[in-house]
């Protein structure tokens, strides 16, 4: 092949794209731009080990800079696209400069929400820099707020409390992960986030913050005033569709393509956070905020650019590191019919097994990583268990997998 390809997104899906594309042997140009000054990185370790000096910055790129030089992938860093021209097949950069493509990837992943505030005591969590500003703030103040209980919210305050901060968590919902969690997760997760000190004030909204001289003025639906030395909104992500959207390729909560990566544009394709895909086990069409979902669904792009036709069949799955509880969850429990508890809440060791039909749809695992792996298998294969083995919850996954 010699054609060339430009990948719009610098991200951990856009990097693993273009790695792919050359372990397929793909021998055209390749161009990434990127908004960001930065080589692509993960960044789940920037609301975990990253942000409480676990994890060095080094460690957090996909590759460095000799192997993306040795395998001729070429990077536009701090630089914008301002348009897609579909027809022309080209891509208008800030300059005015417009750059030709044969095939292009959108990896434009997703944006923080952010609340109608300028302060620079308000912080949010998304980009390397980001993180570094927040390590930076978490070393130098005593008191944290924090809008939001999901996952960046919950991670941001187990790296604050280890650092000895007062934590202050709002939260408009009844509980904590309330969209992605059963209700025995969130209430372990309450449990050990108040054993760490961490404050919570559920079914609250913020309704205004104000900067003040000391910090952060928070007036909540509660009715009540409190201060902290800065704040974290942490209130969930959008799609970043604008270009795909002006360009006029389908979009839907997310970039519409099929099982294979493509849009309605067979020379553009879109991987990661900005997509809605197919999904073949659950026959729905999702979007994912993960990053097996960026690293898998590039790997299929890659694959289908150099002409070896896979779909994405992939389980979808997550995991969040707090304090010493890593929770792993696999498959979606929207619509099931039960559930099974294994293991002990007590000992901080169990599992939530959500079934539909008899099937298993969801494992949601607290420092469980065996009954995670056997269920995702399960999820995978969409075997009728029989009940009477599955209702038993002091059997072990792995005797439910022997006797089915």
């Amino acid at each position: 092949m010699t054609n060339k390809i430009i990948i719009i997104g610098g991200g951990h899906a856009g990097g693993m794209t273009a790695i792919y594309l050359r372990q397929n042997n793909y021998s055209g140009e390749i161009l990434i731009i990127s908004n960001e000054g930065y080589l692509p990185y993960q960044r789940p370790a920037l609301s975990k080990g990253f942000l409480t000096n676990e994890v060095k910055e080094e460690r957090l790129y996909l590759k460095n800079t000799d192997y993306f030089k040795r395998n001729n992938i070429n990077f536009l860093l701090k630089t914008n696209v301002k348009k897609i021209d579909r027809l022309k097949k080209i891509v208008i950069i800030d300059d005015e400069k417009s750059i030709s493509y044969d095939k292009l990837v959108l990896a434009t992943g997703s944006e923080m929400i952010h609340i109608n505030s300028s302060s620079s005591k308000i912080l949010y969590l998304r980009t390397l820099d980001e993180s570094k500003k927040l390590r930076e703030f978490l070393s130098n103040y005593n008191s944290l707020a924090i809008i939001g209980a999901g996952y960046i919210g919950l991670e941001v305050a187990s790296a604050a409390s280890k650092k000895s901060l007062d934590v202050n968590i709002f939260e408009m919902g009844s509980r904590l992960m309330e969209r992605s969690s059963s209700e025995i997760i969130s209430d372990f997760f309450l449990t050990l986030h108040k054993k760490n000190g961490v404050t919570f004030n559920l079914n609250t909204a913020v309704n205004d913050v104000s900067d003040i001289d000391n910090g952060i003025l928070i007036h909540s639906s509660k009715k009540k005033e409190s201060i902290s030395d800065f704040l974290v909104v942490g209130i969930g992500v959008t799609p970043n569709t604008k270009l795909a959207q002006e360009c006029g390729l389908d979009c839907n909560n997310g970039i519409k393509v099929d099982k294979f990566g493509c849009t309605s544009d067979k020379n553009i394709f879109a991987t990661g956070d900005c997509t809605n895909h197919p999904n073949s086990i659950f026959n729905i069409n999702i979007r994912l905020e993960s990053v097996q979902n960026a690293v898998e669904q590039s790997k299929i792009v890659a694959n289908n650019i150099c002409g070896i036709s896979k779909s994405y069949e992939n389980v979808p799955w997550f995991w969040s590191d707090q304090y010493d509880a890593k929770l792993k969850i696999a498959g979606i429990k929207e619509g099931y019919d039960y559930q099974i508890q294994l293991g002990s809440v007590k000992k901080s060791s169990f599992s939530i097994i959500s079934l539909k039909e008899d099937k298993v749809i969801c494992i949601e695992s607290v420092n469980r990583s065996s009954d995670f792996t056997l269920a995702k298998k399960l999820i995978a294969s969409q075997k009728v268990m029989p009940k009477k083995i599955l209702v038993n919850s002091k059997k072990l996954l792995k005797e439910i997998m022997v006797n089915t």
